[in-house]
């Protein structure tokens, strides 16, 4: 078998495999819009998975294949036992699980990049309800206050436990540590950069809620939900264009030198 079909052959299987745990997430993002941000990170991690692919891949030993193997077939078996026990939610976690493993025996991903996988899972909501109701009231107190505080209109825009900015942590977080690895840099420099963007994520939130409150405040609570559930992948994919510019005129800079006469 070529290494093609032997790809084609594992990509296939995971998906069967997984299936339970793909339905579940894909029914999330279509019941709960503030979740579909992380699909913002399916195509970040199909980049970065393609360009390891076109290398040709790397050779394993047989112990190191033998344990990434041990990791899909352990996240297939967590799958199992989160739907045995009427917890399909709690299944999401084998498909970045599974993944890491997968990208690594099929296209040579790096475990490093591949830990982007756990980015395509959105939130918790156990996790969101940890700060709420608080974190949300207080963004929107300082919003209302930046507003003035004649400002609430007649319909007030309802705040739930993902209008805390930790959606925009988390996406800003993610988008650092993918920048980092397109670049191959150490894991020093995505550290730093992914305390550098998770601070702008989190102060984005503020421009974010007074947007909202301002569409409530003229009778479009609809359309400020919409945008308070949008903003988060909006922002995101304006962020990492901003960020994949300088990496675009290097890359044009270095084929114009290498032209003859460059």
């Amino acid at each position: 078998m070529s290494r093609a079909a032997a790809r084609l052959a594992t990509g296939l299987a995971l998906a069967v495999g997984l299936s339970p745990a793909l339905w579940n997430l894909v029914g999330h993002w279509g019941a709960a819009p503030w979740s579909r941000y992380s699909i913002l990170f399916l195509p970040v991690l199909a980049a970065l998975s393609w360009r390891e692919s076109t290398g040709g891949g790397p050779e394993f030993s047989s112990g190191e294949r033998s344990l990434w193997t041990a990791g899909v077939v352990l996240s297939l078996g967590i799958e199992l036992l989160a739907i045995a026990g009427g917890l399909p939610s709690l299944a999401r976690i084998a498909l970045p699980l599974a993944a890491v493993g997968g990208l690594r025996l099929a296209l040579g991903l790096s475990p490093r990049d591949g830990i982007l996988a756990f980015w395509v899972i959105p939130l918790p909501h156990a996790l969101l309800a940890i700060t709420s109701p608080w974190l949300e009231e207080t963004w929107g107190a300082l919003a209302r206050q930046i507003l003035g505080p004649g400002s609430a209109g007649s319909a007030p825009l309802v705040l739930g436990p993902a209008d805390g900015g930790q959606r925009l942590v988390a996406t800003f977080v993610g988008l650092a540590w993918a920048l980092g690895a397109w670049r191959r840099e150490a894991p020093g420099p995505r550290l730093g950069r992914m305390l550098r963007w998770g601070m702008l994520g989190a102060g984005l939130q503020l421009p974010v809620l007074l947007l909202a409150l301002l569409l409530a405040d003229q009778g479009h609570v609809r359309a400020a939900r919409m945008w308070l559930d949008q903003a988060v992948w909006i922002a995101g994919a304006l962020g990492l264009f901003a960020a994949m510019q300088p990496l675009r005129r290097s890359s044009a800079l270095g084929r114009g030198a290498s032209a003859p006469g460059g």
